[in-house]
């Protein structure tokens, strides 16, 4: 059962955007972490982001960043959060990216 999930054979739909795709477990937000992931070469790239409230580790939602553009978003409610940027399982291994932040 994923993080912040309650009840029995629970589980979270996947939506499709034209840019990132986005997985969200809660709704009503009203504010967005959003941003573009750059690789190694500083060139625009697709990486898993997920976003958990800080003060509890509740899952709050998740992305695929643009291949073409490396922009994200994910609604976020007002209150800090995680940010978690996952590196990809190809090419040099980097460390996955953990941040705080207060979404805008």
């Amino acid at each position: 059962m994923p993080l912040g999930s309650v009840g029995y054979d629970a589980s979270i739909d996947n939506l499709v955007a034209p840019v990132f795709s986005i997985r969200v477990a809660m709704t009503g937000f009203s504010k967005t972490v959003s941003g573009v992931i750059y690789d190694d070469a500083s060139n625009p790239t697709s990486r898993t982001l997920r976003i958990y409230r800080r003060s509890d580790g509740a899952f709050v939602g998740e992305a695929t960043s643009d291949p073409s553009t490396g922009a994200y978003s994910i609604p976020c409610p007002n209150v800090e959060v995680q940010r978690i940027a996952l590196d990809d399982a190809v090419g040099t291994l980097y460390n996955d990216i953990v941040d705080r932040v207060l979404p805008g």
